[in-house]
């Protein structure tokens, strides 16, 4: 209720939701360490063939080094108006990709309000990839990955960066990858 939780609460849930089919997680959320208990999950799910999708951090750090953005999950980072890193958003080479994250309308106890970080850029991401299996229920995390890495809009540095990865995560070009793999 206070917005808190402790890692065995978490990787549990990761782990009922792997056991019961889930296709992607979304963990926005994070430790200001490393845990490998954690880690372990993420391990586990994607071996499973779970896509799992990580919010990079709200500290403007390096999230390479903090769970579970550094563990091997999609690790997304929050963009603002301008195209450019969320002021507040970690970096690093885990990040993959960046989402809105700035005063992105959510759910809270009691309504709704607009709010800033990873937490709601990482959902986008999530929304995403969930748009992609349905429309190929036989994509696999590698190929989920992949077509939102190629098809991602560039909008910092030429090329991947720590600040926004491959860039701003495109649904329309990721969706019409998709499509078009399909028809091969």
């Amino acid at each position: 209720s206070e917005g808190e939780g402790d890692t065995i609460s978490i990787v549990k849930g990761i782990l009922y939701a792997v056991d019961n089919g889930a296709d992607i997680i979304n963990l926005s959320l994070g430790a200001r360490t490393k845990i490998d208990l954690l880690a372990e999950a993420i391990d586990y799910a994607k071996s499973r063939g779970v896509f799992v999708v990580t919010a990079s951090g709200n500290d403007n750090e390096n999230s390479d080094n903090f769970s579970p953005a550094g563990d091997g999950g999609y690790t997304v980072a929050a963009m603002d108006y301008n195209y450019k890193k969320a002021n507040f958003s970690d970096y690093g080479n885990s990040v993959k990709v960046a989402a809105p994250g700035v005063k992105i309308l959510s759910t809270v106890p009691g309504g709704y309000e607009a709010w800033d970080g990873t937490s709601m850029a990482a959902p986008v991401v999530s929304g995403i990839a969930a748009m992609l299996k349905a429309e190929n229920p036989d994509l696999t995390p590698a190929q989920l990955e992949d077509t939102l890495d190629i098809t991602a809009t560039d909008i910092m540095y030429q090329g991947k960066d720590q600040a926004t990865g491959y860039g701003l995560v495109n649904a329309y070009e990721a969706v019409k990858k998709v499509k078009a793999m399909e028809k091969k």
